[in-house]
């Protein structure tokens, strides 16, 4: 599925879902604000005004539509870009944003990846990726209230005379970079409506993992909770007072790490397809992260990112 997020203030309706050669295509925006930048996905309608200027009211506004709410791209290294306000009820966050990870390059390191990119492009544009520390702090410091962390390509083309310009990197190779996976209740049913809803809830729950396909493929992740005999999904809550045990497992290349986080405190790490750890009434949101044994300098970056089970009542607060 992609979700097409040009700017905008929310007075356009959105369009409708629809499948165009068997990818489901979803309509968002990404509204402007004087805090940062928003993207809102699913709204049920067209504002009855335009959206924009203050943060606070265009959070409220995109949830009062039915929105589900994004910061987009929170730590930019363009200041008149970031994110400026974590005290509010935002939805979600990019934890991950590709625009970001060249604008930090220094010009002979984008000459080497332009280079690498005419024999194999989406492994040279991984080259760029550099571990987002600030964003995955930030995202952690607020995990108790259920944020959803997903990766946001941020694939720029330009419209020249109603034709949209060649982008470069091209879209495919961007696609093929990393990419968001949603867990869903059922297959898909090929209705585009109906299939556009299951996304929506799965992003909306949390349900979903980010992979950076281009370091390693296929990808096979899962990771769940089990309490009192079922099982929670990922962006699922138990209370304190229950016991729980968290699995994870990813099959990679050995030397391949699982990584269990509690509010961003590391907690276990194993080698092994599997990661088991007993939760006894420790509050916070749990998170898995994926990384492959590399030689490359930046060893920290993630190969699969996933959503946070949450032990506790939600809370939100300011870091």
């Amino acid at each position: 599925f992609v979700i097409f997020t040009d700017h905008g203030n929310g007075t356009r309706p959105p369009d409708r879902p629809r499948y165009l050669s068997g990818v489901l295509c979803l309509d968002g925006v990404e509204i402007s604000t004087r805090g940062g930048h928003y993207i809102a996905v699913g709204l049920r309608e067209a504002a009855p005004y335009p959206l924009g200027g203050d943060a606070e009211g265009v959070v409220a506004d995109v949830r009062r539509l039915g929105g589900f709410g994004v910061v987009a791209h929170p730590f930019s290294p363009k200041k008149e870009l970031r994110w400026t306000d974590w005290s509010l009820n935002i939805d979600g966050v990019e934890w991950l944003n590709g625009d970001n990870q060249w604008r930090d390059e220094s010009w002979p390191e984008l000459f080497l990846a332009a280079t690498r990119y005419a024999v194999r492009p989406s492994p040279a544009l991984a080259t760029l990726l550099d571990r987002p520390e600030t964003s995955i702090r930030q995202w952690d410091a607020t995990a108790s209230a259920s944020i959803v962390g997903l990766g946001g390509m941020d694939a720029h083309a330009w419209n020249q005379g109603g034709r949209v310009a060649e982008a470069l990197p091209s879209y495919e190779e961007v696609f093929r970079t990393f990419a968001i996976r949603a867990e869903l209740d059922r297959p898909w049913t090929g209705r585009a409506e109906v299939d556009a809803k299951a996304i929506l809830h799965a992003l909306r729950g949390g349900r979903t993992f980010t992979a950076i396909d281009a370091l390693g493929s296929p990808v096979e992740f899962t990771y769940t909770g089990v309490a009192d005999g079922l099982t929670i999904a990922m962006g699922g809550r138990v209370s304190e007072d229950v016991d729980m045990t968290l699995r994870a497992t990813a099959i990679g290349p050995p030397g391949t790490k699982i990584l269990l986080f509690a509010d961003g405190q590391h907690v276990k790490t194993t080698t092994e397809s599997e990661l088991s750890y007993a939760v006894k009434g420790q509050t916070g949101g749990y998170r898995v992260e994926v990384r492959l044994p590399t030689s490359d300098s930046n060893q920290t970056f993630p190969w699969i990112m996933g959503n946070p089970i949450y032990v506790g009542s939600a809370s939100r607060f300011i870091s």
